[in-house]
C-alpha cells in the first residue's frame, strides 16, 4: 500500500470517528441530517444548523451575539468568520442596533489592520436594491457619502430617505422636468454655492469636448442679467486724451472699412468677441461722441452769438441810414 492510499485511508477514518461521534452526542436535530462520506470529504442534500436544532436553509448559522466588528485585538464580534493561511479573515455579524448585517475584512492578529473588501475583481457588475445590475455597480435609489457631522453627498434621487439630511450637495435626475439637478444645502435652510474647478485647473465645457476658456459654450446663453467686471472708459474724459477730429475718423473708416480701435468682421469671425472689453471700447466711441458734440454745440453756440453781434451791427447801421 503506497503511501497516498495510507493517507486517504487515514482520512475516511477520522471521517467515520467523527460521524460516530456525532451519531452518540449529538441532538436528535443533529441526527436527521444524512452524512455521506466520500474520499476525504462528507457532504448532505439536508439543512445543517450551527446553533440552531432547526435550520431552515441549507447552511443555518444562529448567534446571540451582535455588534459592529471589533477595532482592536484580537477578539471578534460577529457570527461568521472565513479564515485563510494569509492572516486575512473575513468577519460578518448583525448591527448592534439590528438594522442590518456588517462585513469586515481585516487581520486576524490584529483587527485593527483592515484589508480592502473586493467585490467582482475579475469583472461582473454589482447590483444594490436590483436583481439585474447593467453597470459595474447599479443603484435602485440614491447613493449617499456620508463625510460626518452630519454632512453629506447624495448621487440619485433622495426623496425616499426616512429623514432628509440638513447638510448634503447632491446630484440626481428629475424625471418631473427631464434634467440633471445639482443643489447643495447647509443647515437645512441656508442654500450653498456649487463650484466647478475650485483649484482653478481646467476648462469646463458645455456642448463641447474642446473648452479653451474657463467657460466654453457651443451655443447661446440666455440669461435676465449679465455682470461682467473689466475695465471702463472714463479714460476719454482725461484733459490729456487725444480725441480724434471727424475728418481723421472718416479717413479711417474710407481706408479700413471700420471704427478705429474696434475690430473688423474678418477679426470676429476669427477670434469672437470679448463681451467686457467690447463694450468698454463702444463706450468709448460714445463719449468720444459726446465730446464732438459738445465741442459742436460750443461751435454753434459760438456762431450764434456771433450772428447776434452781426444782426446788432446790421440793425444799428440800417437805423443810422434811415436817419439820414
Amino acid at each position: 500500500m503506497t503511501f497516498t492510499n495510507l493517507e486517504a485511508t487515514r482520512k475516511r477514518l477520522a471521517l467515520s470517528a467523527t460521524l460516530l461521534l456525532l451519531c452518540v452526542a449529538g441532538t436528535p436535530a443533529m441526527l436527521r441530517a444524512q452524512w455521506v462520506p466520500s474520499g476525504s470529504a462528507v457532504s448532505t442534500t439536508d439543512n445543517v444548523g450551527i446553533g440552531t436544532t432547526n435550520p431552515l436553509l441549507p447552511l443555518h448559522v444562529y448567534n446571540s451575539t451582535y455588534g459592529g466588528p471589533a477595532s482592536s485585538g484580537t477578539t471578534p464580534i460577529g457570527v461568521v468568520r472565513f479564515d485563510s493561511s494569509q492572516g486575512a479573515v473575513l468577519d460578518i455579524g448583525q448591527n448592534t442596533n439590528v438594522w442590518g448585517w456588517w462585513l469586515q475584512a481585516y487581520s486576524k492578529t490584529n483587527l485593527a489592520n483592515t484589508y480592502p473588501l473586493l467585490l467582482n475583481p475579475n469583472g461582473g457588475n454589482v447590483g444594490i436594491g436590483t436583481t439585474s445590475p447593467l453597470f459595474n455597480l447599479h443603484t435602485r435609489g440614491a447613493i449617499v457619502a456620508d463625510q460626518g457631522n452630519n454632512v453629506y453627498t447624495t448621487l440619485g434621487v433622495d426623496s425616499g430617505a426616512s429623514s432628509s439630511p440638513t447638510t448634503y450637495a447632491g446630484m440626481w435626475y428629475d424625471t418631473v422636468s427631464n434634467s440633471l439637478q445639482l443643489e447643495a444645502l447647509s443647515g437645512g435652510v441656508a442654500w450653498r454655492n456649487i463650484v466647478l474647478q475650485p483649484r482653478n485647473a481646467g476648462n469646463v465645457g458645455i456642448g463641447t469636448t474642446n473648452p479653451t476658456n474657463k467657460l466654453s459654450v457651443a451655443g447661446t446663453v440666455q440669461a435676465y442679467e449679465v455682470l461682467v467686471n473689466t475695465g471702463w472708459s472714463d479714460y476719454v474724459f482725461a484733459p490729456n486724451y487725444h480725441l480724434r477730429p471727424l475728418t481723421e475718423v472718416a479717413a479711417y473708416i474710407e481706408q479700413n472699412h471700420h471704427l478705429p480701435d474696434i475690430p473688423s468682421a474678418a477679426e470676429v469671425k476669427e477670434k469672437g468677441v470679448s463681451v467686457g472689453e467690447m463694450e468698454s471700447k463702444l463706450l468709448a466711441k460714445i463719449e468720444e461722441l459726446t465730446l464732438h458734440m459738445i465741442q459742436a454745440d460750443e461751435q454753434i453756440r459760438g456762431l450764434k452769438e456771433e450772428n447776434r453781434e452781426v444782426e446788432n451791427q446790421i440793425e444799428v447801421i440800417t437805423a443810422e441810414g434811415n436817419q439820414k
